[in-house]
């Protein structure tokens, strides 16, 4: 996530900085059992179409903003064309407009300093609204945000649920398909190359 913009500050003396997730730096996932031809795996689903900003300065650390995080699920893909065109046409529907985006709205963070050390990783907890398939739930994400620098912010950030929580249902498209587990896992990676949280200056 890198510095995009950098707002002047009005009840503090550190800048506001406006941080941008940088896409070709992120990787959003999915984590799902399945028993496959006999053979127990687990399903990766991966995509780098990732977008949010988020608002804050390194001064006042807990008032941090965090914009909407989006994530474009028509651009999910695992090692499987066939499972691929499943997932979009018959499990998510992400041809229909309302079905495209995994959308994080931040309600509250714990676990935030009261100030920050540039290199350090904090263990924070994420509680929000999350948006799939059309359906709202509140959940809680674990996550781990290091300011590697005035400019620059690495984190992860994951939990597991169970899909039918937002009216997905799995049905056994292939008969090699014997089992689909009833927990998926949801992981967001601002770090995979280093990645950047944008702010500007």
């Amino acid at each position: 996530v890198e510095v995009v913009d950098t707002v002047a500050p009005v009840d503090h003396p550190g800048p506001t900085l406006v941080f941008r997730i940088v896409p070709e730096e992120s990787e959003a996932r999915f984590l799902i059992d399945e028993v496959l031809a006999g053979k127990a795996t687990t399903v990766v689903g991966t995509t780098s179409a990732v977008s949010g900003e988020i608002v804050g300065d390194f001064v006042s650390p807990q008032s941090v903003a965090v914009g909407p995080i989006q994530v474009d699920m028509s651009e999910l893909r695992t090692d499987n064309s066939f499972r691929n065109r499943a997932i979009h046409d018959a499990i998510l529907q992400t041809g229909v407009e309302a079905n495209r985006m995994a959308v994080f709205q931040l309600t509250g963070i714990e676990g935030l300093p009261t100030e920050v050390s540039f290199g350090d990783p904090y263990a924070l907890t994420l509680s929000g609204d999350l948006t799939i398939h059309g359906v709202t739930q509140p959940v809680v994400f674990d996550a781990v945000v290091t300011a590697v620098s005035e400019s620059r912010l690495e984190g992860s950030a994951s939990l597991s649920l169970p899909y039918s929580d937002f009216d997905i249902h799995i049905l056994r498209l292939s008969p090699q398909v014997a089992s689909v587990g009833d927990v998926v896992t949801l992981e967001i990676d601002l770090d995979r190359k280093s990645t950047r949280l944008n702010s500007s200056h």
